[in-house]
């Protein structure tokens, strides 16, 4: 792989680790392994176009956000697959020096993952 992640080469590695392959591997794994009726959540994040920077990121989650309700069709024995995508967190932005206001709380994002877990919908992605 070129050094540069702003490479064709570099996108092209970045792409294949964050939108993780891993997380749709995951879900993939959980279709043979998660008890009948269990549940997969896995976190996406709601990108907003609000700074220069944030395309790859942008990209990635929104694949991963079209990935949940597709792969939910495809789960066998009642496994439920969802995500929380929530953008960015007010206590992250606050610590790095930035308007809290903007993002969404943590305690938002908890009761959203809460939810899910105790939850029955199935296939949707949650933005708290």
């Amino acid at each position: 792989m070129d050094g540069d992640p702003d490479s064709e080469d570099g996108w092209a590695h970045r792409f294949a680790s964050d939108l993780d392959l891993g997380q749709i591997r995951l879900v993939r794994q959980a279709a043979r392994r998660v008890n009948d009726g269990g549940f997969v959540t896995i976190t996406s994040g709601f990108v907003p176009s609000t700074e220069p920077g944030l395309s790859f990121g942008a990209a990635v989650n929104t694949g991963l956000d079209g990935f949940v309700p597709a792969a939910a069709l495809e789960m066998p024995r009642g496994i439920r697959v969802n995500s929380v995508s929530p953008g960015w967190i007010s206590e992250t932005l606050e610590s790095m020096g930035r308007d809290g206001a903007t993002g969404t709380p943590v305690s938002e994002v908890v009761s959203a993952y809460l939810g899910l877990v105790y939850g029955t919908v199935n296939g949707q992605v949650i933005r708290p």
